[in-house]
């Protein structure tokens, strides 16, 4: 799970790219901004995977000394779900094309994803483990949302692609950390827990 997370985040960042580049092909206020409607709808499914993707990385997260405690895995589980909210969303969004404003779900689900990743990664910062990434990113992904995303794509179109791509490199950060499989606690902290 850990390499397809970690390709899911690098298909999400370079596709935050192209969109803050891509030449548009109708108005900025467009539903399908900057693609007609056929490259929204492929746009789209890109997305749908990407974060379908996302969500099973989060949910995996609950196999690794991360999702150790009740309240971390009431976090991932969470996250994830909010993940694959957010996958029905890129559906609904070229199913619905202009008939309907979904930015607003789109950042409640943005923030169920933030929030769950704030409960898991302050329990996860606070249990040594064997990689001091997967420690502290599921809390840095979560804060990013509120802290950097969601400012960001307040800012307008292109700024919300560059945060969104920021994003999108931490959780293939996450990934490859999953792929490692430095996913346990630390050995002293293994012992300790051996003895009581």
């Amino acid at each position: 799970m850990g390499a397809l997370g970690t390709g899911a985040g690098l298909v999400g960042a370079v596709h935050a790219a192209l969109l803050a580049t891509w030449p548009p092909a109708v108005d900025e206020g467009s539903y399908s901004h900057p693609f007609n409607a056929s490259g929204f709808a492929v746009s789209q499914a890109v997305l749908t995977a990407r974060d379908l993707v996302l969500a099973a990385l989060l949910a995996a997260l609950l196999r690794t000394a991360v999702g150790r405690t009740r309240v971390a895995r009431v976090g991932l589980v969470s996250s994830a779900v909010s993940m694959l909210v957010l996958a029905c969303l890129e559906v609904a969004s070229v199913a619905m094309g202009g008939s309907a404003d979904l930015g607003a779900w789109y950042g409640l689900a943005s923030f169920g994803v933030g929030l769950g990743l704030v409960v898991a990664g302050t329990s996860a910062a606070r249990t040594p483990l064997d990689s001091p990434w997967l420690r502290f990113l599921p809390l840095a992904i979560g804060v990013y949302v509120f802290a950097v995303l969601t400012p960001g794509i307040l800012a307008g179109f292109a700024a919300g692609q560059v945060v969104i791509s920021g994003w999108m490199v931490l959780f293939a950060r996450l990934g490859w950390e999953l792929a490692r499989g430095r996913v346990g606690p630390r050995r002293s902290s293994r012992g300790r827990e051996a003895t009581r």
